[in-house]
């Protein structure tokens, strides 16, 4: 996540702008919330992923915007289940094959750790 402060007048901020990791995990496949990298919403300016218009913002001084992940690390049995879960629901994901959905949604961002 890229942070990018706007302070009011008279105040200054060093740095301006920073980035940090922001880490998730992922809900096992098959269960409730594991296609969290399929249809999140994009944020507007100002919003909260999820949350009602409106119900999120500060005006234009709070931005925020979803992403997919830059980078989804897992071990190899978690990234067996999922592609497990995903050739039982190939068709939802509009894809000929497992790989083809798997990149579709995560790109190259896949990055397996022992």
């Amino acid at each position: 996540m890229t942070f990018h402060l706007d302070p009011e007048p008279g105040v200054a901020v060093e740095p301006e702008r920073f980035e940090t990791t922001l880490g998730y995990r992922a809900p096992p496949p098959g269960e409730e919330g594991w296609l969290f990298f399929r249809g999140r919403p994009v944020a507007r300016r100002g919003e909260r992923p999820g949350a009602p218009p409106g119900a999120g913002g500060r005006g234009p001084r709070r931005r925020g915007r979803y992403r997919r992940p830059r980078e989804f690390r897992t071990g190899e049995a978690y990234l067996s289940a999922l592609r497990d879960a995903i050739a039982a629901a190939l068709v939802a994901f509009r894809a000929e094959d497992v790989d083809e959905a798997l990149h579709s949604y995560l790109g190259s961002s896949i990055h397996v750790r022992q």
